[in-house]
């Protein structure tokens, strides 16, 4: 009885999760279709890992533009409002001017 195709072995490496994983087989075309199954699923796991990785990478820029956009909205918001004030500031002096030249003089 060996290892086969190496189904067993694998499935103990990658669902078990032991430390190492070794399976004999003395025929060498089941050791050599085990070995490609092998090598599929470490390509396999690095694309999970890589696409992991990018999804992580992905949400974190998603979150430096929020923050980008949420500084940059406050900004505009803080400017829009001084400039309100300033605009008002301005108003108030105005009405007080005309008040002024519409007062009649004592």
């Amino acid at each position: 009885v060996g290892s086969g195709y190496g189904k067993v072995v694998m499935h103990m490496a990658v669902e078990v999760g032991v430390r190492r994983v070794v399976g004999i087989e003395c025929v060498i075309s089941r050791h050599e279709i085990a070995k490609q199954a092998l090598m599929e699923v470490k390509l396999e796991m690095l694309l999970e890992k890589g696409t992991e990785e990018e999804a992580a990478a992905g949400k974190q820029r998603a979150e430096e533009s929020k923050s980008s956009l949420d500084a940059e909205a406050t900004k505009t918001k803080v400017e829009a409002e001084a400039e309100v004030a300033e605009v008002a500031k301005g108003l108030v002096e105005a009405e007080t001017v005309v008040e002024a030249e519409t007062t009649p003089a004592a």
